[in-house]
């Protein structure tokens, strides 16, 4: 059994420790807060402990959780890998790329786990079409969400978390980006749409609506070279048209919740951490998808496109 600690008190840490509260393979030591009132208050919530230092959580645990986007992830992750902690990252999509390519090689030095945040990895969608077996020309990616106060940090998130599930599925790497519009009304995002070319050939439209109110979609569609499969993540439906039968495939997939991707994420953590290599995540695919989605962000600051579509 693992000894986890739980580093913060956002929605994540809840979501996290709700989820390993049922997992055997884990043992909650205690959490830890830099607000030392919040982490108490958090912890008397799940019946833990909390530690009023991280170097005091180190001492009970053999990994921690590092939850949300909080300012000094690096710092705390830094600490983690050094103190010989496995360490988990929920949320690495606003992380330079520099600071990455440090924590990963304290990860190598100390040999500690290192994984970050999946995104919609797990999810029913991506575990359906997971290596697809042939290539697909084009894929669209049309994604609608509420928009927040934060503009572009919430680009900056969704575009790692849809870009990583493309390349989890394909496993392709992107040789060019381009922002084609960005739409502005009364100085906010509407619409973002980029083209991105990828090594197997193939080509990747995206689309990224903003809303005022209403429910988020995130719709993907495989044009293949005998079939068309439209899925939608959210609702977890898997359509296939089949080009020469003229014939339609409609599949309804285990209901999309958070709460299992998270499930999924902890159990190959800890499998990662038990010595089996091939549960240890290729984070290169996604620093991959968080470099992008950092390419894009800046050629959108830097262009400021206005446009119509």
């Amino acid at each position: 059994m693992v000894r986890i600690g739980i580093i913060g008190t956002n929605t994540t840490a809840h979501l996290c420790t709700g989820v390993l509260l049922t997992d055997n393979h884990y043992e909650i030591s205690g959490s830890y807060a830099s607000n030392n009132r919040d982490s108490m208050v958090f912890a008397r919530q799940y019946r833990l402990v909390s530690y009023s230092s991280m170097e005091a959580l180190f001492k009970y645990t053999d990994a921690i959780v590092i939850s949300g986007y909080v300012s000094d992830t690096t710092l705390l992750a830094e600490k983690s890998l050094k103190n010989f902690k496995h360490t988990y990252i929920t949320h690495p999509y606003l992380l330079p790329m520099d600071e990455i390519q440090h924590l990963i090689k304290l990860a190598n030095e100390s040999g500690m786990i290192l994984q970050l945040g999946i995104g919609y990895r797990d999810c029913a969608v991506d575990k359906a079409l997971r290596n697809l077996s042939q290539t697909p020309a084009l894929i669209n990616i049309n994604h609608q969400m509420v928009q927040s106060d934060d503009v572009y940090t919430q680009l900056q998130t969704t575009l790692s978390s849809d870009l990583d599930l493309i390349i989890g599925i394909l496993h392709i790497n992107f040789r060019k980006t381009d922002v084609k519009t960005w739409t502005k009304t009364d100085g906010f995002p509407a619409i973002l749409h980029c083209h991105l070319d990828c090594d197997n050939g193939s080509t990747l439209h995206t689309t990224i609506r903003m809303i005022a109110e209403g429910e988020p979609k995130l719709e993907v569609t495989f044009h293949l070279p005998d079939r068309i499969v439209r899925t939608d993540v959210f609702k977890s439906t898997v359509e296939t048209q089949y080009c020469e039968l003229d014939v339609i495939d409609n599949q309804t997939l285990e209901a999309y919740q958070e709460k299992a991707i998270y499930k999924a994420a902890f159990n190959n953590f800890y499998h990662a951490i038990s010595g089996k290599q091939e549960s240890i995540r290729s984070i290169d695919e996604q620093i991959q998808a968080i470099n992008t989605a950092h390419i894009i962000v800046n050629q959108v600051r830097k262009k400021q496109i206005i446009s119509v579509c």
